[in-house]
């Protein structure tokens, strides 16, 4: 697959389908069990929240959004105290974050989900 990216030679009709093929496979790998628990519970939590009421989930919308703008704020502001850091640090943080939320439960989680997101758009400022 590199050699798309390469523009070194131009590829044969069977290459190219030969590619298609490996990522059509890799995709069909990657939606495992885990993958498929997590969209059917994604869908019963969206089917929950359009039952509320509509002045409840325009609450619910903005503060989302407010959030978001300052996990933003966040993410920019601690270029100032923290160096942009090597994707594999960035990954082994990440990692030991949800790590930490999810062996402390929902209050645990209550605390690392906003701090996460904010390292994680941190990273991708960094990108």
């Amino acid at each position: 697959m590199g050699e798309i990216l390469t523009g070194k030679r131009a590829l044969s009709v069977a290459e190219v389908e030969a590619e298609l093929d490996a990522l059509a496979l890799r995709y069909q790998l990657a939606s495992g069990l885990g993958v498929n628990l997590l969209n059917a519970l994604g869908g019963r939590v969206e089917n929950l929240l359009d039952r509320l009421p509509m002045a409840l989930r325009g609450q619910l919308a903005q503060g989302t959004s407010q959030a978001l703008h300052l996990a933003m704020q966040a993410a920019r502001q601690s270029r100032r105290v923290v160096p942009g850091q090597s994707p594999k640090v960035n990954r082994l943080v990440s990692t030991a974050m949800g790590a930490v939320g999810g062996a402390a439960g929902l209050p645990g989680a209550l605390v690392e989900l906003p701090a996460t997101t904010a390292f994680l758009l941190r990273t991708i400022q960094d990108a």
